[in-house]
């Protein structure tokens, strides 16, 4: 399976990038503002890695663990009309959790590490140069890959409806199916997207899974502050008990520095707390990590390609 795992990998990233050079240009001239205002932070291609620490348990009795999580996203467009494109993509995401142990709890063993694997393929029709209706589908394998079932495949989306006001602001609205905010994976969001009349200040929101703003002191450099929402739910294995889920959430604040090297390459450095953090077994009696956890902090670094 791990074999399966990591060609499947290897094939989805190396062919979805590749699209991005069927791209047609008139398409791009006539909807490159729109999507830049959409999506100032999009790159076709992401690398990142964060590191948390000292994760303890609120109420103790717990443990503790150190998080270690390395992430590769990408995403292109691929126009089939002046106004119509398909989007294809694809997700992979290691999160190493390094434990204390407990003796005779859930996560009795020193690490263990849970795996994203997932594929994303939507498309977007332009209704008017203003107005944009756009869904996508992330089927996905989430697993630590010690037991493999079909409890482990997941099949997530979204849609929305993106309106824009005036070239420099834009509202948006649409539903979305994951596991965000576990009990509530079926929700609207709404949202908003500004930029100045220089370019100097982008403020984005999307309610209520994060809001950014970003001030570019020069050109090549932008400086931000955020806070945002993550989830999602693993089918995994502990000791001896096998095939329960893990529900991973997090609510970050924090801010970073983006540097644009070129056209082509550009480089993040973030750092902040996570203030609404847990790890949640779902197993009866668990009694380990079903309460929030202390707040820490976190340091993540990125890279972006656009192809």
């Amino acid at each position: 399976m791990k074999k399966l795992t990591l060609l499947t990998l290897a094939i989805a990233f190396t062919a979805f990038p590749r699209l991005s050079v069927a791209e047609d240009r008139s398409f791009l001239g006539d909807h490159k503002r729109f999507f830049q205002l959409l999506s100032p932070e999009h790159r076709d291609l992401k690398i990142s890695g964060l590191y948390q620490p000292n994760n303890d348990e609120k109420n103790g009795g717990g443990g503790s663990f150190d998080l270690t999580e390395l992430a590769i996203q990408t995403e292109v467009p691929v126009p089939l009309e002046d106004d119509v494109y398909l989007r294809f993509g694809g997700e992979y995401s290691a999160r190493l959790y390094d434990f204390v142990p407990v003796r005779g709890s859930t996560t009795a063993e020193s690490s263990n590490t849970l795996h994203k694997l997932s594929l994303s393929a939507g498309a977007g029709l332009f209704l008017s140069d203003n107005l944009l209706l756009t869904g996508i589908a992330r089927p996905g394998i989430y697993s630590d890959f010690e037991e493999f079932d079909q409890d482990s495949f997941r099949l997530f989306g979204e849609g929305m409806l993106v309106y824009q006001i005036n070239p420099g602001s834009q509202l948006l609205g649409g539903v979305s199916y994951d596991e965000v905010f576990d009990d509530t994976p079926f929700y609207p969001f709404v949202g908003a997207r500004f930029l100045n009349e220089d370019g100097t200040l982008k403020v984005t929101v999307t309610f209520p899974r994060e809001a950014r703003i970003g001030y570019f002191p020069i050109a090549s450099t932008e400086l931000y502050l955020g806070t945002w929402v993550n989830g999602d739910e693993y089918n995994i294995t502990a000791g001896r008990r096998k095939g329960f889920d893990a529900h991973v959430h997090e609510k970050r604040a924090g801010g970073g520095i983006t540097y644009y090297a070129s056209d082509v390459f550009s480089f993040q450095l973030e750092g902040g707390v996570v203030y609404d953090n847990k790890l949640e077994y779902k197993i009866p009696g668990a009694g380990q990590y079903e309460n929030d956890l202390d707040t820490t902090g976190y340091a993540k670094v990125g890279m972006g390609i656009t192809f």
